[in-house]
């Protein structure tokens, strides 16, 4: 097994399991013909979400909130934070994915209002609104 530059064996031994979800299973069948396709065959607009203005506060609030009280990224979660809009906003998201096709672009992520590490954070935590983040 290799391990990353600055990684020994005993520190990959040392790592916590944070996921308390179950793991995906491998894929086992053939896909059906419903969810395999061709780029050209994809209704662009139909995947696109855009954030509202009410999801848009939310996610400003919460990017204040872990300013404020600073936990490392993994720690961080949707229990955390009042996020009634973000809620909706990310169960749209999830339909789109578990749908025919199976994407959702998210528009309007207001990215310039936060550095790279804020983004991450709150992708995180948007992200386990989705599944188990991998």
């Amino acid at each position: 097994m290799r391990t990353l530059p600055g990684m020994s064996m005993q520190t990959i031994r040392d790592c916590i399991d944070l996921g308390h979800e179950e793991s995906a299973s491998m894929l086992d069948a053939p896909v059906g013909e419903d969810r395999a396709w061709l780029a050209a065959q994809v209704d662009k607009h139909a995947c696109v979400v855009k954030l509202d203005e009410a999801a848009r506060d939310e996610l400003m609030q919460i990017s204040e909130q872990m300013q404020a009280e600073p936990l490392p990224m993994l720690l961080r979660g949707p229990e955390q934070f009042s996020m009634p809009a973000l809620r909706d906003f990310m169960a749209r998201v999830r339909r789109l994915l578990d749908g025919l096709v199976g994407i959702a672009v998210v528009d309007r992520m207001p990215m310039d209002a936060m550095d790279q590490r804020e983004a991450v954070a709150l992708f995180w935590v948007l992200g386990k609104l989705v599944g188990r983040p991998v």
